[in-house]
């Protein structure tokens, strides 16, 4: 039987996909061993993590169509379907592969250091013995890619500037340029004009928002979960004070929400060289915009809208293209209009209707609309700071009812009530392998037919995910923080609620947020400020780390600490993606994330 996954990518059409990041969900929990072999087994290091999909690769010349191709063939580490060796072909030529090794190996020479992205973790490694020079890929012979040993490690000042400008940009002259007011195309009324798409689907923009708006004032059913509405504050604290229009409908050029950042999340892409694709992503990862709501006085609310859009692009090379329009940003000064002019051209790409023609009826490039909040509680009936939750709600356009912003599962974050189940062990304990490897999905339903995710993400302070049948705690932590309430909870942030991590106030001095924000809320003349789980470092200045709360053991049996950082990772993902082409793209896997 032949062993080889024979599968074709042609420009614009992929063929066939090698790895589906989307598991099926597993129909039977894994059996616990007895109690001391399931305590050795949770002190065992996440090794999966530190062994690449990808062995070693080699390509070959080939001519499709009168054009120059390359076929790769790659021996992977863990087969898919049976398969050691898979072979693909890629639009690229053989030339722009030799020359993005040839870069790999000119900036790789210049450096003592490597980096890898482990568990989305930056593990820093000396670099070994130099790579032999790449050879001209050609046509009668299989030509041995070199080999890769991580990526160069960038120094903190181009780390930051690529952070800055490219990925998370929250300088005070763009975010409160006149494209982020009015109906700029930064405002939130131009978005919410834009995904109507009055003229395709018959949806007045102010329709659309005071219908999305409405969710807060019923309460919801989502997967058989209902979502407690939170009528008076929606009401008092956005819908009374919105200004209004002679027709007495909403103005949206006058809406209570301010920009916090323009976000690229280049690192959610498919793999569009290995041919492993990624649900919702488009081809190239997403990019968002994230605001606050203010109250009528213009000071920040505890309530943050964020929307996701998908970037479509067909083929690797349309990927690197966008990759690198955004690297082009790097060396722009942020208070130039050249800067701004640079990224408006870059987000009317995504945020503009007609952005996707592939979906009616708003063809519109938008994943899924989030909010995250507690002012619509806690402002309106005061409480003690550690009874108060945030709440996660997930908003998508539904085709089925003409277009309008529909609410739905929270992505990866079942129901609240499972937590401490034994339901919820066994799905951990079923789908370990996936979860360590951060490509795992949650249902919707788990077991087959029962409700499983949630219809909101509750999050009381230092909340956890955890159930004492999980075998191993390295999944229970990564199950945990791939949920929404995880993330943004102990998981990602020091436990709140003490003298040194009070709770979060969103109006008070400017300050790192401790507890659920990663972009946090801001005032009109201050910059929006990032969590220690983006930034890696925490107040001091340190590097940031968290022992596990949940009383996970190193090797040596002391509590395990994790360093978090997820900026400077993204920051060396584009680096690589857009100096070394498709040969770094080889060595690349991509996650399954939410966040």
């Amino acid at each position: 039987m032949n062993n080889r996954l024979q599968v074709r990518m042609y420009p614009g059409l992929l063929m066939g996909l090698m790895v589906p990041l989307f598991l099926a969900r597993s129909l039977a929990a894994q059996t616990v061993a007895d109690e001391a072999a399931q305590q050795a087994e949770q002190r065992k290091p996440n090794d999966k993590l530190h062994v690449p999909m990808v062995k070693s690769a080699t390509a070959k010349s080939v001519t499709e169509d009168g054009r120059k191709l390359v076929e790769l063939q790659f021996e992977v580490n863990r087969p898919a379907d049976g398969a050691p060796v898979i072979q693909r072909l890629v639009d690229v030529t053989p030339e722009q592969m030799k020359a993005w090794q040839q870069k790999y190996l000119d900036e790789i020479s210049g450096t003592e250091q490597v980096v890898e992205d482990q568990e989305r973790q930056l593990l820093i490694k000396d670099k070994g013995a130099a790579p032999a020079e790449p050879q001209t890929i050609a046509a009668d012979a299989e030509t041995r890619l070199m080999k890769f040993q991580g990526l160069p490690k960038l120094t903190a000042a181009f780390e930051q500037q690529l952070i800055d400008r490219c990925l998370m940009i929250r300088h005070i002259e763009v975010v409160n340029d006149e494209r982020a007011e009015g109906m700029g195309p930064w405002s939130f009324g131009y978005l919410m004009q834009e995904l109507a798409n009055e003229s395709a689907t018959g949806i007045k923009p102010v329709d659309l928002v005071e219908d999305w708006l409405g969710h807060w004032q019923k309460n919801v059913l989502v997967n058989g979960f209902v979502v407690p509405q939170r009528k008076r504050g929606i009401e008092q604290l956005i819908l009374n004070d919105w200004p209004r229009t002679a027709d007495h409908e909403l103005d949206l050029s006058k809406s209570p929400f301010r920009l916090l950042a323009i976000i690229l999340r280049l690192d959610l892409r498919s793999n569009k060289v290995l041919g492993s694709e990624r649900i919702d992503d488009g081809g190239a990862g997403e990019a968002r915009l994230v605001y606050c709501a203010v109250d009528k006085a213009g000071q920040p609310l505890a309530f943050t809208v964020i929307f996701e859009y998908g970037i479509n692009r067909r083929n690797f090379l349309e990927v690197w293209e966008w990759a690198w329009h955004w690297y082009d940003l790097r060396y722009k000064d942020q208070e130039s209009e050249e800067y701004r002019v640079a990224l408006e051209a870059l987000t009317h790409q995504f945020t503009d209707r007609d952005s996707n023609v592939e979906a009616p009826p708003n063809r519109s490039s938008l994943n899924a609309l989030r909010t995250n909040e507690i002012d619509l509680v806690s402002k309106i009936k005061p409480r003690p700071p550690a009874e108060s939750v945030w709440e996660v709600r997930e908003f998508r356009l539904d085709d089925g009812n003409e277009g309008h912003l529909r609410q739905v599962t929270v992505k990866q974050t079942p129901d609240l009530n499972f937590n401490g189940k034994k339901v919820l062990a066994d799905f951990v304990n079923s789908n370990t392998p996936s979860i360590l490897a951060l490509r795992h999905s949650t249902p919707t339903d788990f077991p087959r037919g029962s409700d499983f995710l949630g219809g909101s993400a509750i999050t009381p302070p230092n909340v956890i995910w955890q159930a004492g049948a999980i075998a191993r705690k390295d999944a229970r932590h990564l199950f945990s923080l791939g949920t929404c309430s995880g993330c943004h909870a102990r998981e990602a942030f020091p436990e709140v609620g003490t003298p040194a991590a009070p709770f979060d106030n969103v109006q008070g001095a400017t300050r790192q947020p401790p507890h659920f924000t990663h972009v946090r809320p801001r005032k009109k003349n201050d910059v929006a400020e990032l969590s220690a789980f983006l930034t890696g470092r925490g107040p001091d200045q340190r590097p940031f780390k968290l022992v596990d709360p949940a009383g996970q053991k190193a090797a040596d049996g002391t509590p395990l600490e994790r360093p978090f950082g997820d900026l400077p990772v993204r920051a060396h993902d584009i680096y690589g993606l857009a100096r070394f082409g498709a040969f770094y793209e080889i060595f690349r896997e991509q996650r399954s994330q939410v966040h």
